[in-house]
């Protein structure tokens, strides 16, 4: 967070024509850099919401600071995801605890919808961040652009938050009505990136594309079997984020089994070897959105979150109690039967 003081005082002292391009450049050389390597989530969330309103006011009628916006807004948009997940866990807590209480219906009712608005919250943090990426790299799906190093780690979060906005819309129940195509968006403009030098992160995101629109992908190719081959490639590098996508996307496509091995898996990497020291906010994000998967297993087989990554209940509930949310008539009934498409 510093690191915007000096510009911020710089561009408030008259300079505000220069001060969209002073603000990213100090963003991608030196704002960034910092807090992928500190890897501390809460801080950066601090950031994002603290700045991203600052750095709005700083920017013209003609220009934006829109590389600074975009790293501040996926900060902010980390509070939110993380408000998803604590709603997620109260929401499966209460459908667990409440059976046979008074009110019972009530009580689950509520948690559903506060659920429902922190997704919806999440959704239209990342979509703005994926707005940001879009004005930066205009038709990057269909023209790569001349990227360069310093630039990649900001195009890598537009990908991510595109993706990430439409999952959050589908978990609160399209209130942000955000198109559905823009995951096949990012999996396009993902091939712009050397996905070798990236954790396999650019492939897990058209990989992932795949997987959530049926169809979209090649005939031959199984998208979740090429994401768990990428996860394994990309957790050898000290970053677990495909893994953590891998993850994500199976769960939301009803995959329990694919979800529950990749917990296991996430596991084995993140005691065999070590972080990234670069990228540590990466790995850190992909341990949190592993583990909050497996705090969801956890809560509707035992009734509480995770005590050893990796380790998973004995009695695994049955594969129609999970990832599904319950008819709202009655939240202790049996929930519908899995449907293919991922973001309902």
């Amino acid at each position: 967070m510093r690191f915007f003081i000096p510009v911020i005082v710089v561009c408030t002292a008259g300079f505000l024509q220069a001060c969209p391009a002073k603000v990213d450049q100090m963003t991608i050389g030196r704002v960034l850099p910092a807090a992928l390597e500190q890897g501390n989530i809460p801080q950066a969330c601090a950031m994002g919401s603290a700045f991203t309103p600052a750095l709005a006011a700083l920017g013209t009628k003609r220009k934006a600071p829109e590389v600074a916006l975009a790293v501040t807004g996926v900060a902010s948009a980390i509070c939110a995801e993380l408000e998803t997940q604590e709603a997620d866990l109260r929401a499966e807590s209460v459908r667990k605890h409440s059976m046979g209480q008074p009110y019972a219906i009530q009580a689950y009712t509520d948690a559903r919808i506060a659920r429902a608005r922190a997704h919806t919250r999440a959704a239209k943090e990342f979509h703005t961040v994926w707005n940001s990426f879009q004005t930066l790299y205009p038709g990057a799906e269909e023209l790569c652009p001349k990227l360069s190093t310093k630039e990649e780690p900001v195009y890598l979060i537009g990908l991510l938050s595109g993706l990430l906005s439409v999952l959050h819309d589908g978990n609160g129940g399209r209130q942000a009505a955000i198109p559905q195509d823009v995951v096949l968006q990012a999996a396009r403009a993902a091939r712009c990136l050397p996905s070798e030098r990236w954790f396999e992160v650019p492939a897990a995101i058209e990989a992932a594309a795949w997987g959530c629109i049926p169809g979209s992908g090649p005939k031959d190719v199984d998208p979740f079997q090429r994401l768990n081959e990428l996860s394994v490639a990309g957790s050898q590098q000290g970053v677990r984020l495909t893994r953590a996508l891998q993850v994500l996307v199976s769960a939301n496509a009803g995959r329990d089994q694919e979800v529950a091995a990749g917990i296991e898996s996430a596991a084995l990497s993140f005691e065999s070897t070590p972080g990234a020291n670069e990228w540590m906010l990466l790995d850190e994000l992909s341990f949190s959105l592993i583990q909050h998967e497996s705090d969801l297993i956890w809560i509707r087989a035992s009734g509480h979150r995770t005590e050893k990554l990796g380790v998973l209940p004995n009695a695994e509930p049955a594969d129609s109690e999970i990832n599904n949310t319950p008819d709202e008539s009655d939240p202790f009934g049996d929930p519908p039967s899995p449907e293919a498409d991922p973001f309902q």
